[in-house]
């Protein structure tokens, strides 16, 4: 059974089905036909013999070698892992119909925060070795090339900040959603009180080698060196905002849009042997569609960033590719860094980015809460048109959108599944802040 061809990213997805999302189950849609229909997905413990295999059989275009990674992790197959390739091994996960996403006319087909008119403005790649702390290693790259970019650092005089700074400082946890994003901005994580320790140090002042002793012990760094980056001087950032349009397939192009406006996009991926493996080439595999709706919801297993895209790479093929920065040194991939489809490992799935401050950033907010059913609503996003930002809803219902200009916003609470009335509330921004307020009900399927 050989690959079917589809685009995605820039260009059309061939799927031979309308309506609604289709489940993805052993092999086969459930309704219509999918292009990753009859491939063979990647685990967690293949060798790399069967990797190759895979890739051969899906007809895909990297290389993947060993590496400390695929070693590290403790993921390593061995002969015992071999196993005949079975297209029905694949997962479920959830098919999205194409809907008409054109390539943004704007922006152009190639883009590489690294070589920007011959200038990096994103400093060389990190190493978080086995901490777990991707999430604050994907947070340093957007920081960076977003500070970077708008003070026009580059090179050797680009800015590079402490991860260890927002995880013992800030408070950021390493796995928790958006919170080392968020402590990177000026009003800080917004289920914390504000701390007045936001943003984060250079890494100078708090270099991550000072944890690399600790790695897998649990321990913290010695409370003198946490005591001495607390009153280094910080940088912060004006705001996080996501990345999900109401069109799943319309990503690409807001994430472009992203990276080239403000800078890195963190992301997530999922992180099997065959990326673990990576040598170089085009990465890809079949999770191309996300494991939840609304889509933004879905679980990866890994945080990176993406730095910049490619619609035309060299090796040709079936859609453009994403340059992913990854936080495992420079020997993995092509010098730290992967070129991997579009929607590949459901990179596109949950998305963010820093803006960075300027003088002329406003000092207004909006703030308020949302409730479902007399409860706080937890699951809920709040959209807010004239700005392309948007705040995630904190756990007990209460939301914040910082630093706005004078001007006249709509603001959109949306739930799945959850009526709201009114829908929405526009709000004439002059001076101060404004309140808003939103009731939901669940919907009632009927």
């Amino acid at each position: 059974m050989r690959r079917r061809d589809f685009l995605i990213g820039g260009g059309a997805l061939t799927l031979a089905a309308a309506g609604g999302p289709l489940l993805f189950r052993g092999g086969r849609a459930i309704a219509g036909s999918s292009p990753i229909e009859g491939l063979i997905p990647f685990n967690d413990r293949d060798t790399l013999e069967n990797i190759r295999a895979i890739i051969r059989h899906n007809g895909f275009r990297f290389e993947v070698d060993h590496t400390w990674c695929y070693h590290q992790y403790g993921y390593a197959a061995t002969s015992a892992d071999a196993k005949p390739l079975d297209p029905r091994s694949a997962p479920e996960q959830i098919i999205i119909p194409p809907a008409p996403a054109p390539a943004d006319p704007e922006l152009p087909s190639r883009f590489d925060l690294r070589d920007i008119n011959g200038r990096s403005f994103i400093g060389p790649v990190r190493d978080q070795g086995c901490t777990g702390l991707c999430p604050l290693f994907a947070t340093t790259a957007a920081a960076e090339s977003a500070y970077n970019r708008r003070n026009n650092l580059y090179d050797d005089n680009s800015v590079l900040v402490s991860p260890l700074y927002m995880k013992h400082v800030a408070n950021a946890g390493a796995t928790e959603d958006l919170s080392a994003l968020y402590s990177m901005t000026r009003s800080g994580i917004p289920w914390l009180e504000p701390g007045g320790l936001e943003g984060s140090c250079s890494e100078e002042n708090f270099p991550f080698a000072s944890y690399d002793d600790h790695a897998g012990s649990g321990q913290s760094p010695p409370a003198i060196q946490i005591k001495a980056a607390t009153a280094a001087p910080r940088i912060t950032l004006r705001r996080c905002a996501l990345i999900h349009p109401y069109n799943y397939w319309e990503t690409t192009n807001r994430i472009k849009r992203a990276i080239y406006k403000y800078g890195a996009v963190t992301a997530g991926i999922e992180n099997n042997s065959a990326f673990r493996a990576y040598k170089s080439g085009i990465y890809e595999d079949i999770w191309i569609y996300p494991n939840k709706l609304p889509y933004y919801r879905g679980t990866t297993g890994h945080a990176i960033a993406l730095v910049g895209w490619d619609d035309n790479p060299p090796e040709g093929g079936n859609g453009g590719c994403w340059i992913l920065r990854n936080s495992w040194g420079p020997t993995w991939g092509e010098g730290g860094y992967m070129r991997i489809r579009y929607f590949s490992s459901r990179v596109n799935c949950a998305t963010a980015f820093l803006e960075a401050e300027s003088p002329d950033d406003g000092t207004l907010r909006i703030y308020g809460k949302v409730t479902v059913d007399g409860g706080g609503a937890s699951e809920a996003t709040v959209t807010l048109s004239g700005d392309d930002s948007f705040a995630v809803v904190a756990m007990d219902g209460t939301y914040g959108i910082p630093t706005l200009r004078p001007g006249s916003y709509r603001v959109t609470p949306d739930q799945p599944g959850v009526v709201f009335t009114p829908p929405y509330q526009d709000v004439n921004l002059t001076t101060g802040y404004a309140v808003v307020n939103f009731e939901g009900k669940s919907a009632i399927a009927g």
